[in-house]
């Protein structure tokens, strides 16, 4: 998601002929940074899910 977005951001920067579309990507990039912060944690969230998950399933195993 956040690749899309730095991917996005980048080319409104290549297009910006005046100030004003280089303060519309910046307002972007600022936008994107807020967003990737809360994506950062979900992702982390489900990484320690995934991982319970398998130390069950491991000490199942081992049982």
């Amino acid at each position: 998601m956040s690749s899309l977005l730095g991917n996005t951001i980048f080319r409104l920067f290549l297009r910006s002929q005046d100030i004003d579309g280089y303060l519309q990507a910046n307002i972007a990039t600022r936008l994107s940074d807020l967003i990737g912060i809360p994506l950062s944690i979900v992702f982390l969230l489900m990484v320690k899910g995934i991982y319970a998950m398998q130390m069950v399933s491991f000490n199942k195993f081992l049982a």
